[in-house]
């Protein structure tokens, strides 16, 4: 039996708080009180001293610990009594968190790898721009050199043509003077009046608007021109071959554009005399020949101006057709080699294969004896293609 302490005296504890405390376990946390050390047993001849009264402790609340930390234990003290009790803290659940990936890790050989290849695609990048520059001036001054000398040929021609336009100003102001040079008429002898007499005939005069060049250059031939076109040059004729003219101008210097020339084969006196000249895309040199594929354009011009040293004269035209350039083993009749019949009959050939490859019926027609003028220049109709017109000397 305990002694509880009241008041300075030593009673006896209720029987029912005797029980409690003999069974902590059944008790409630908050009637729990903390068992007071047993008194000293006393003597007789000594007064026992008043045990100092129980200071009650406050339980503690359970804390929730954090999620990220564990919670350690809490020791509960439930009596003197009783064995120190532990109570495990409740873990809560881990919050599931969703999954990070990880950085690729870079190898030090493979950014050395990137940056080598970004500093050759750089440098491929640097060299097409400069190759592409380098390109650019070129075609740049190759276009201007062209257009300089494009613009200096015809350039020259218009100086030439002005020049014959003032000579023929001037004659038309002068007093007319004879074309021929006179001659000594030879008499006949008397005594023997069947004796054949020979005489020479009359020499021409190269005519005063052709004179000065023919004194610049005696390559010069004669002039064409067709009305209502820029085809109006001077016809120049090499003394050995048709390469001479193909590409320089009337001093013989450089010319993208050339010149019209006859063939060298031929002569003021030949029954065809061919005349080439290019085809220029900016609608100069032969280029307006074209015009005579359309058949309303020839009724309208049915004509075309030649001059040579001594005369001016005017042509019909006579035929319009695309041909080629043969091969030399091709049986067919080539027009580029028709310039002096050897007869009669060699002449109205060639006359019938002008019209029948004729574009259309012109209704000009030509005898053995008549002049005609030849016209070519390159088409692309075909590989090696001509453009021709054939005219007849009215």
């Amino acid at each position: 039996m305990k002694l509880f302490s009241k008041g300075g005296k030593y009673t006896a504890a209720p029987q029912s708080v005797e029980k409690k405390r003999r069974n902590p376990a059944g008790a409630s946390a908050e009637n729990v009180r903390p068992a007071s050390k047993p008194a000293p047993k006393s003597t007789p001849q000594a007064t026992p001293k008043p045990a100092p009264s129980p200071v009650p402790q406050p339980v503690p609340k359970p804390v929730t610990p954090p999620v990220s930390k564990p919670v350690e234990s809490k020791v509960v003290a439930a009596s003197s009594l009783d064995a120190t009790r532990v109570v495990p803290a409740v873990k809560p659940a881990p919050v599931a968190k969703a999954p990070v990936e990880a950085a690729p890790k870079i190898s030090h050989d493979k950014k050395v790898a990137e940056r080598k290849a970004k500093s050759k695609t750089r440098k491929n990048r640097s060299i097409a721009i400069t190759a592409i520059a380098i390109f650019c001036v070129i075609m740049v001054g190759t276009l201007l050199f062209l257009f300089i000398r494009k613009a200096k040929a015809a350039n020259d021609f218009r100086q030439l043509a002005d020049q014959i336009q003032q000579i023929e100003e001037h004659e038309a102001t002068a007093p007319p003077t004879t074309e021929y040079i006179e001659q000594t008429i030879p008499t006949v002898s008397v005594s023997d009046p069947t004796e054949p007499v020979e005489t020479e005939p009359p020499v021409k005069t190269i005519l005063p608007k052709y004179a000065d060049f023919y004194q610049d250059n005696t390559e010069f031939f004669g002039w064409i021109r067709m009305e209502d076109t820029v085809l109006d040059y001077p016809v120049m004729r090499s003394h050995e071959d048709n390469d001479e003219y193909l590409y320089a101008n009337f001093e013989g210097d450089y010319s993208y554009a050339g010149i019209p020339f006859a063939d060298y084969r031929c002569d003021r006196d030949s029954d065809n005399i061919l005349i080439y000249g290019h085809n220029i895309r900016d609608g100069s040199m032969f280029r307006p020949l074209f015009k005579y594929e359309d058949e309303d354009y020839w009724k309208e011009h049915p004509t075309i101006m030649f001059s040579d040293l001594y005369d001016d004269y005017e042509y019909e035209i006579l035929s319009v057709f695309r041909d080629r350039v043969y091969y030399k083993y091709e049986t067919v009749f080539k027009f580029y080699q028709f310039m002096d019949a050897e007869n009669e009959e060699e002449f109205d050939y060639a006359i019938e294969q002008f019209k029948a490859k004729s574009m259309y019926d012109t209704g000009v027609d030509a005898e053995y004896g008549d002049k005609l003028i030849t016209l070519v220049t390159c088409a692309y109709h075909e590989d090696n293609g001509r453009f021709v017109v054939v005219a007849r000397r009215k």
